[in-house]
């Protein structure tokens, strides 16, 4: 029976003004169920339009794994998509899996407190979230490569297993 509840915020505001989501606990401290906070109507738009303009505008390490990855994959990737109140940089919907490149920006105290806040969100809705810092994409490629790849392997059920050669060939 629920007596009293306590609720606390697992998010913190984003920019736009909405809590991510808000968890609710029991007397005993057990987590009932996450509630989601719906974003208005105005925030969604000016979030989906930052993303276009993402998506036009790729960082040159987010081309090199879009153009030469990626986009190609057997498994279809979406870059720029909107999660709940973030924007992942690519996102595979059948492996639930977000894929973020991280610049010099994300080293910095208040993106790293942030990134984690997102992390968290994201794994709330069952999403994996691969980080790689921008100079893995020069420096190791192929690990890159080979490391979502492992992983979409792992997340997909569905998937027969596809060697990384031929997905690299398939151009």
């Amino acid at each position: 029976m629920l007596h009293s509840c306590k609720v606390q915020a697992t998010g913190r505001r984003s920019k736009y003004g909405s809590l991510a989501r808000l968890r609710r606990y029991d007397q005993n401290n057990e987590v009932i169920q996450p509630k989601k906070v719906s974003m208005n109507r105005a925030a969604r738009s000016r979030l989906a339009e930052r993303a276009r303009y993402m998506r036009r505008n790729m960082t040159e390490a987010e081309k090199i794994l879009w153009f030469r990855f990626l986009r190609e994959y057997p498994v279809r990737f979406s870059n720029q998509i909107l999660v709940g109140p973030y924007i992942v940089d690519f996102y595979c919907r059948k492996a639930r899996l977000s894929i973020e490149l991280d610049g010099s920006q994300h080293y910095e105290e208040h993106h790293r407190k942030y990134d984690e806040i997102r992390t968290t969100y994201l794994e709330m809705e069952g999403i994996k979230e691969l980080r790689f810092p921008n100079s893995y994409i020069w420096d190791n490629f192929e690990g890159v490569c080979e490391t979502i790849h492992q992983e979409v392997e792992r997340r997909r059920n569905d998937l027969w297993s596809i060697p990384l050669s031929e997905v690299r060939n398939k151009r």
